[in-house]
C-alpha cells in the first residue's frame, strides 16, 4: 500500500533535488483510452506530461520526490501472480515473436521488459492483452509491460542520477499498484552506489507488499532493508562476454516466492527469469 508524504509542499523554481513525475492514477476502465504517459522534461525538477492524440501539456512543477507517493486506484490480484522479466537487448535481441513465444510456453501474468524498443510494440498484434512501454531519457529504447489483461494503476518515476559519474545515465522505474501490492519493473544504472540509491529511492515512502524486479545491474547483495532477494540464483548474463553475473533479480517485502527460474535468453544477452509470487 502506498502512503502520500506532504502532498501540498510543492517546490518553486528549479530545486537542485530530483523531482518526481506528474504522477497521476487511471481508473481501470478507462485506461486503454486514457493512458498518462510521461517524458523528462528538465534533469533536475521537470516532467512534460503528454497525452496520446494531444499537444504536450505545459511543464508541471512536481513534488520532491523523497518519500511522496499518490493514493492510486488498484485491482485485486490472485493468490499466485507468474512474473517473467527480461532485457531484450534493444533492436538486436528479442523480437515481438519471441515474446508472443514466450508468452504461448510460460502463461505469465506480467511480462516486464528491459531495453525495449518500438520493434517491440507489435506484440499485442500477435497476442492481443495491453501493452505499454516509454523509452529512457535520451535513449530509443526503455521499459515495457505486458499482460494479458488490462494494466492496473501505472506511474513512471524519474530515478536520481549523477550528470558528472560516468555511469549516471537517467533511468525511469514503471510501478503497477495491484490492491495492497505494489510491483515495479527496473533497469538500474550500471553504477554500483548509483543504482542503491536507485533502489532506496524506490521504496521511499511505501508500505506493505512491494515487488521490484527487472535488470539490476548490482553485483553481489542489494543490501536493501527489509527486503529478500527471491529471484533464481544462477547466472543471467555474461558481462563482456567473460563473466557470469547474476544481474537481473526479484527483490520483494511481505511476499513469499513459489518458484523462481532461468528461462533460455534466445538472441538476448541475458536470460529471462521466471517467478511465481505468492501473493496472499
Amino acid at each position: 500500500m502506498l502512503t502520500p508524504k506532504n502532498p501540498a509542499n510543492r517546490i518553486t523554481g528549479i530545486s537542485k533535488k530530483l523531482a518526481c513525475s506528474n504522477l497521476v492514477s487511471r481508473p481501470v476502465a478507462s485506461f486503454e483510452q486514457d493512458i498518462g504517459h510521461f517524458e523528462p522534461f528538465y534533469a533536475y525538477a521537470f516532467i512534460r506530461r503528454t497525452e496520446p492524440d494531444q499537444k504536450a501539456s505545459q511543464p508541471h512543477f512536481g513534488y520532491p520526490r523523497l518519500g511522496h507517493w499518490p493514493e492510486l486506484t488498484c485491482l485485486c490480484y490472485p493468490e499466485c501472480m507468474r512474473v517473467i522479466s527480461w532485457n531484450v537487448l534493444r533492436r538486436i535481441g528479442a523480437t515481438a515473436q519471441d515474446l508472443a513465444t514466450i508468452v504461448h510456453n510460460r502463461q505469465p501474468d506480467i511480462l516486464l521488459l528491459q531495453e525495449a524498443t518500438a520493434d517491440i510494440d507489435r506484440v499485442t498484434s500477435l497476442i492481443g492483452g495491453s501493452f505499454w512501454r516509454q523509452s529512457m531519457p535520451n535513449r530509443n529504447h526503455g521499459l515495457a509491460l505486458w499482460s494479458p489483461k488490462p494494466f492496473p494503476a501505472l506511474t513512471v518515476l524519474e530515478l536520481p542520477f549523477d550528470p558528472k559519474s560516468r555511469s549516471g545515465d537517467r533511468r525511469i522505474a514503471a510501478a503497477l499498484q495491484f490492491a495492497d501490492m505494489l510491483l515495479v519493473n527496473v533497469h538500474l544504472a550500471h553504477g554500483q552506489r548509483l543504482l542503491r540509491k536507485q533502489l532506496r529511492y524506490i521504496v521511499d515512502g511505501t508500505v506493505g507488499r512491494v515487488a521490484i524486479v527487472g535488470d539490476m545491474n548490482a553485483v553481489g547483495p542489494t543490501s536493501l532493508a527489509g527486503f529478500d532477494d527471491v529471484g533464481p540464483r544462477k547466472r543471467t548474463h555474461m558481462a563482456k562476454g567473460i563473466l557470469p553475473v547474476r544481474i537481473d533479480r526479484c527483490l520483494v517485502r511481505g511476499i513469499t516466492c513459489g518458484r523462481a527460474m532461468v528461462l533460455d535468453r534466445g538472441r538476448s544477452d541475458h536470460h529471462p527469469i521466471l517467478i511465481d509470487l505468492d501473493c496472499l
